[in-house]
């Protein structure tokens, strides 16, 4: 794979500055590379790598790419978590300016950059913790980050959904903040957590749990009191 930058500004968000100069090929050694099936899916849809060529993941990491994955990140947070990327992520892709994209980047760049974009997943359940130390201004933040480093803190997944049932695997771990229906807490390995035949994801939409072998839709009748008659409403 090789990291890519486009002239193209993706959903009206980047400015005129913004229009990152094309590296392609910059790093194009040879060398082992994780899988493209194991790679986050977002890389391939906003255009992060190349899918005919693998990278060379131990060449020095640019301040260009490090721009595009963030760029990239951002927009995947607007798609596929609520409220979206949030401001701060918003301000910092906003920030990026079309100057020193060949430069090399150190290990506390990057997470200088991811580290908003980690808050805002955090925040959402989507993972409980940083891919770094949290140690900070360590020696080991001056030293020059490989492409390896970079993929390795972006390698995060909104949209797998590993058992295919309609919900994607950050959903169903239980973990996210979000209200139920969403947060569901079933098997991302398995389509139909309580084996009632009916697939997880159909059970979110048709509003019932997804968790318990009873498939009918709960029904709630309300009646109007007569006049004069105080009704009590219990839950």
């Amino acid at each position: 794979m090789t990291i890519k930058f486009y002239n193209k500004i993706k959903s009206g968000l980047m400015t005129e500055a913004l229009r990152l100069v094309a590296i392609v090929s910059v790093f194009c050694l040879i060398v082992n590379s994780s899988s493209l099936a194991d790679d986050p899916s977002w890389w391939t849809t906003w255009d992060v790598v190349e899918t005919n060529s693998v990278v060379d993941d131990y060449a020095p990491a640019i301040v260009g790419q490090l721009k595009w994955f963030a760029t990239n990140a951002y927009n995947e947070l607007e798609i596929h978590v609520r409220g979206g990327a949030g401001t701060n992520v918003e301000a910092m892709v906003q920030g990026f300016v079309n100057s020193n994209n060949f430069c090399t980047v150190n290990s506390g760049q990057i997470k200088d950059i991811a580290e908003p974009i980690y808050d805002r997943l955090i925040e959402e359940g989507v993972v409980t913790n940083y891919p770094w130390s949290l140690a900070t201004n360590t020696p080991a933040d001056y030293a020059v980050a490989n492409i390896g480093q970079m993929k390795f803190v972006f390698d995060f997944d909104l949209s797998q959904d590993s058992d295919t049932d309609g919900l994607v695997d950050w959903v169903e771990s239980g973990t996210t903040n979000y209200v139920a229906p969403n947060d569901t807490g079933t098997n991302p390995n398995d389509s139909d957590s309580d084996d009632d035949g009916a697939d997880d994801g159909d059970e979110v939409s048709a509003r019932t749990d997804p968790n318990n072998d009873d498939v009918a839709v709960p029904t709630v009748v309300l009646t109007s009191p007569t006049n004069g008659y105080r009704q009590v409403w219990l839950p």
